[in-house]
């Protein structure tokens, strides 16, 4: 399935399987409704002030774990 199709739940799946260090965000992507779509416009945005406030809006904060799931989504997103 196509990473723009993932429900908020598969998000927080494929948050969970990068580290242990995510796993926390599994929850935060349900409860926020951090859907494929919404992961695929933030990897897209080429403000990186907005791509950090869309990322707070999602409740990822640390600026290590943004990168880390930027590049994560990348990956999967050219394999998919």
């Amino acid at each position: 399935m196509a990473i723009r199709e993932w429900t908020p739940m598969q998000v927080g799946e494929f948050l969970a399987q990068i580290g242990p260090n995510y796993k926390s965000y599994q929850q935060t992507a349900v409860d926020n409704s951090l859907t494929g779509e919404i992961l695929l416009s933030i990897v897209h945005e080429q403000s990186p002030e907005m791509m950090t406030c869309l990322f707070k809006d999602a409740g990822i904060t640390t600026g290590l774990h943004q990168r880390v799931i930027l590049n994560a989504v990348k990956k999967k997103n050219n394999v998919t």
